[in-house]
């Protein structure tokens, strides 16, 4: 083993997720779900190449053609099948070798290139016997990048031996999609949308670690000290002045002063002063919610707002559960509500991952205020947006509480489409048959 395959990584990186295998069924919608998918993650900042289909109707509604998309070349369209094509026939369609053959190459390009997600629609007969696709595909699983690729149902024991039987198989449908993505990237996510601005001021307090921006103020609960991995900061010092969207990249650090630091970046471009939402604690919003319930970190009255749940705690007191009761319990609650904390210290994926299936809340003045989070499994977003800058610092500053800062800003809570308040319930969108 070398010396350099000892250094420890200086920051935590998302794991890659398995290939995903997007089973579907004749006249599923999975390539406007693939292509919608592309073009959300386009949108956030991500680099995705491939190819999705888009059939043609003519003014009746009738099928009359087939088109290959090229996700990284803006949505260029290329005519794969027209009633008067002439070329390999495939069921009904007859397609055009010549489109056929630049759409594996865009699939090579997008591996070549190091996209982040390469997306293939799709695994069929051609590719089964090692045409059509096969080339792009083989590449992109051999270089391990993210890929997706549609797959008809008859086809997955031919997928299963492409593909050496390592895939996640996956519904057609947007929240699928998003689970394999996983919770992991939020944080690169977060950071990509953060615009790259100087930061006017930065300051770690005691208890909290304060970022500035032209928009807003951001918070993060500081670690202790004798936290694991806690470590001099290298660039102290020089950190004011520096691009919001930089310091927001150090979120995933592994010294949680960095991360820290990180994440009130994060919320100094997303809890921007005048920002909307419900003036509803989300601990509150969740007490309303019928089932089971547990939370993750201890909260100010927690006894009175959520008397029935099941409290987890790193160092925990009575009635509560070590941490390590998460991977025991989560799994079978209704609704869970999760520190902000987790965030800084990189516990946040695996508890969403843990909670899935139950509605979830993210709660604490460092809870990044943007819907960028609810496509990551995270229905309500509790935090603290800070109105009155100056008091926040000198409250900071002279190791002031959670009770303290209240006074300088107001409470906002976001909650995601799919939780309807009215009701207090969350509703979640059927997901397409798999067969």
């Amino acid at each position: 083993m070398t010396a350099a395959s000892l250094e420890r990584p200086a920051r935590a990186e998302a794991p890659a997720p398995l290939p995903g295998a997007v089973l579907y069924a004749p006249n599923n919608l999975k390539s406007r779900v693939l292509h919608d998918f592309a073009r959300e993650l386009g949108a956030r900042g991500w680099r995705v190449g491939g190819v999705v289909l888009d059939t043609i109707y003519d003014e009746k509604g009738q099928k009359i053609g087939l088109d290959l998309i090229d996700l990284a070349g803006r949505d260029r369209r290329l005519p794969l099948a027209r009633p008067d094509t002439g070329g390999i026939a495939i069921g009904r369609w007859v397609l055009d070798p010549a489109t056929l053959a630049k759409g594996d190459e865009l699939i090579r390009a997008a591996v070549e290139n190091q996209s982040e997600l390469v997306i293939v629609d799709k695994f069929g007969p051609l590719e089964h016997r090692n045409e059509g696709f096969a080339r792009g595909l083989r590449g992109g699983l051999e270089a391990g990048l993210p890929l997706l690729a549609a797959v008809r149902g008859e086809f997955l024991d031919g997928w299963d031996a492409f593909a050496g039987r390592r895939s996640a198989l996956l519904r057609a449908d947007e929240a699928s999609l998003w689970r394999w993505w996983g919770p992991y990237r939020l944080y690169e996510d977060l950071a990509r949308g953060v615009a790259d601005v100087p930061a006017t001021r930065v300051l770690i307090g005691v208890n909290w670690t304060l970022v500035e921006g032209p928009d807003g103020i951001g918070l993060a609960h500081s670690p202790e000290r004798s936290a694991p991995g806690c470590r001099t900061i290298a660039k102290v010092g020089s950190y004011t002045g520096e691009s919001l969207r930089a310091l927001a990249g150090l979120a995933c650090s592994w010294n949680p002063f960095e991360a820290a630091l990180g994440l009130a970046a994060i919320n100094a471009h997303y809890n921007r002063r005048g920002l909307a939402g419900i003036a509803l604690n989300g601990l509150e919003l969740i007490a309303r919610l019928p089932g089971r319930k547990a939370v993750v970190g201890r909260f100010p009255e927690l006894a009175k707002r959520l008397g029935d749940a099941l409290v987890i705690e790193r160092v925990p007191g009575p009635d509560e559960l070590p941490a390590e009761a998460a991977d025991w319990v989560l799994g079978g609650r209704d609704a869970v509500a999760l520190t902000a904390s987790s965030l800084v210290n990189l516990t946040l994926p695996r508890l969403v991952e843990l909670s899935r299936g139950a509605c979830v809340a993210l709660v604490g003045p460092g809870t990044p205020l943007t819907p960028r989070l609810h496509a990551y499994g995270i229905d309500v977003l509790s935090g603290l947006v800070i109105e009155n800058g100056e008091r926040a610092l000198r409250v900071i500053a002279e190791g002031g509480t959670m009770k303290a800062l209240k006074a300088c800003g107001r409470l906002v809570t976001l909650a995601a489409p799919s939780l309807d308040l009215a009701e207090s319930r969350p509703v979640r969108r059927a997901g397409s048959e798999v067969l």
